[in-house]
């Protein structure tokens, strides 16, 4: 019986991915997290897709990390 994959960390993927253009309380290059939309839609669109100077990630994430960093950032809030 293969293994069950561990679910994506999203706090480690924030680490890795959005930390450097993002902050939890204040702004960097790209808006704070406590400023950020609280909906998940626009939240998983934005992530997938890029926005502005934002590269999208829909080719570098799978559903289940954008999932995961959605969780994450809402949790922040």
């Amino acid at each position: 019986m293969p293994l069950a994959r561990a679910a994506p960390d999203g706090a480690e993927l924030f680490s890795q991915k959005c930390a450097m253009c993002h902050d939890l309380s204040k702004k960097k290059m790209g808006p704070a997290v406590k400023n950020m939309t609280v909906d998940t839609k626009t939240l998983r669109a934005i992530i997938s897709n890029g926005r502005k100077m934002m590269p999208p990630y829909a080719s570098m994430l799978d559903a289940e990390q954008i999932d995961a960093l959605v969780a994450y950032i809402k949790a922040q809030q």
